[in-house]
């Protein structure tokens, strides 16, 4: 087992509670944040020929980048009398970027290697639905946009529905903050 990253953004990681390092209690649960080091083939201990045995395991596979979408998984050679199940979980991504209070200018919004200035509006339905056009500019369709401000700051909270919906995003970041007063 091993608490390192791999090189695949993809990593199967034991189940049982976050310090789980035990894959015979690998049975359900919280993720933990051990990694399967070798794959899954020592997930089970080996059974010998003519013996019967009921055991399972859960895992999950958890994607540890922003480059793999639409993920296929497949299972070979079940043995006879063996039962394979795999269950997903689809997640919306939310991310909130934040920008001090002001009365004027702009910002530069950057997702990825992408960005686009967007100006600052004293109607925040307007700014939201603007930050919305910039997405769409970048290829990020969906996007619904809520904001809010007090005195002292500034925030939107950005959920990627529909094309972009049960996706990892790179995170979104401020490259230029020209927002006055």
């Amino acid at each position: 087992m091993s608490n390192e990253s791999n090189a695949s953004p993809l990593i199967l990681r034991l189940s049982g509670g976050a310090s789980n390092s035990k894959t015979n209690q690998s049975i359900g649960g919280a993720m933990s944040i051990v990694t399967v080091a070798t794959g899954i083939n020592n997930l089970f201990s080996d059974v010998l020929e003519g013996t019967t045995i009921t055991d399972f395991r859960c895992f999950y596979i958890y994607n540890n980048g922003s480059s793999e979408y639409e993920i296929k998984i497949f299972s070979e050679a079940v043995a006879e009398g063996s039962s394979v199940q795999i269950g997903t979980a689809n997640r919306t991504e939310v991310q909130r970027i934040s920008l001090g209070a002001g009365t004027g200018g702009y910002f530069t919004l950057g997702y990825g290697e992408l960005s686009v200035a967007i100006n600052y509006s004293n109607d925040m339905l307007k700014w939201c639905r603007s930050i919305e056009n910039a997405l769409n500019q970048m290829g990020v369709g969906g996007a619904t946009v809520r904001g809010g401000r007090n005195s002292k700051k500034i925030e939107f909270n950005i959920t990627f529905n529909g094309m972009g919906a049960n996706k990892s995003h790179p995170k979104l970041k401020i490259v230029n903050n020209s927002i006055t007063g």
